[in-house]
């Protein structure tokens, strides 16, 4: 539950988090759980500009 949160939260807050958000996103989207994975997935694809 913890991971899921932090997904949320990186999603929330992906331009205060600053450089790390990158490597917290890469961490989530490779996370064994499904729903972590895909927050992580998605928060990569925002940082990276595709939607």
């Amino acid at each position: 539950m913890v991971r899921r949160v932090a997904g949320e939260l990186l999603i929330q807050h992906l331009e205060s988090v600053g450089a790390d958000s990158v490597n917290l996103a890469e961490q989530l989207a490779s996370d064994p759980s499904p729903s972590v994975a895909e927050r992580g997935r998605f928060a990569f694809a925002q940082l990276s500009g595709h939607t």
